[in-house]
């Protein structure tokens, strides 16, 4: 398996999917002008039904490929959890660089959905966490690999977040 290509995939299926959402949702964020309803106990409080059948969908569609390609495994599982952790911190981090309602300047702890947990240095702690994860999982599937692709990401996420602001004029010339 080419965990680059992985990566890559990976990347542009996350950055898909936000402009997606930015499409779907607008300036309001979080589906709040969406016909779908809202969690309102428990762990998932806040998640719309909407945001749990997306996580579904992607969750299988990252998880298959890898457990087609190598088999259902330990190795698999963490390799699963890896890139289904790298596309959600790249999905939500991109929706807010790409959409022109927030921008990344406006990425920070005031966003309604983000508000309920700790930013540090300038990041919600879940993106800590995630970070945390991608590299638990590099160690315990033994493929330093991740890392490179890991840089690949870090990069890659640079470079369009300076591209970004040609999508905004694009998007407002549009809607």
């Amino acid at each position: 398996m080419n965990f680059l290509h992985v990566s890559i995939f990976t990347y542009i299926y996350a950055l898909l999917y936000a402009l997606l959402e930015i499409e779907i949702e607008g300036k309001h964020g979080w589906a709040k002008k969406l016909p779908t309803f809202t969690i309102k106990k428990g762990m998932f409080k806040k998640f719309t039904f909407y945001h749990i059948l997306m996580n579904m969908i992607v969750i299988l569609t990252n998880t298959f490929p890898i457990f087609n390609s190598i088999g259902i495994n330990k190795k698999a599982l963490f390799l699963s959890i890896y890139f289904n952790t790298l596309w959600f911190l790249v999905e939500d981090f991109l929706w807010f660089v790409f959409n022109p309602y927030y921008t990344i300047k406006k990425y920070n702890k005031n966003i309604d959905w983000h508000s309920n947990q700790k930013w540090l240095f300038g990041m919600p702690l879940h993106n800590y966490i995630g970070i945390i994860i991608l590299l638990l999982m590099t160690y315990l599937t033994n493929e330093i690999t991740l890392l490179e692709n890991l840089g690949f990401t870090l990069l890659a996420t640079f470079i369009i977040t300076y591209l970004a602001p040609f999508y905004h004029k694009f998007y407002l010339r549009c809607h």
